[in-house]
Order: structure tokens, then C-alpha cells, then sequence
């Protein structure tokens, strides 16, 4: 079960980080929201796909 949570984290950590930078490089306000959304998205995917699907 903490995989699953772990994943979930670092998906959001990790794009959340990246739009950061890419804000403060650029100087815009909306790139860190679409990165964490995105890595929300991303991590729910592998979460889903490492551990929903039957084997």
C-alpha cells in the first residue's frame, strides 16, 4: 500500500518541481498547477496500471 502512496507523492513532487523551475525561469504563474495536475494524473496511471490490472 505505501508504494502506491509513494508513487502518488513523487508524481506530484516531481512535475510540481519542475513547473516550479519552468515558473521562475519564466516568470508565469500557472506551470507549477499543470505540473502537479499532471503528475497526479501520471502516477495515478502507473499506480493503476502496476496495480489494478489482473497478471
Amino acid at each position: 500500500m505505501w508504494d502506491a502512496v509513494a508513487y502518488l507523492l513523487a508524481g506530484q513532487i516531481g512535475f510540481g518541481g519542475a513547473g516550479f523551475v519552468i515558473d521562475k525561469v519564466f516568470t508565469t504563474g500557472w506551470v507549477t498547477l499543470v505540473g502537479m495536475l499532471t503528475g497526479m494524473a501520471v502516477s495515478l496511471y502507473v499506480v493503476w496500471f502496476r496495480y489494478g490490472t489482473s497478471r
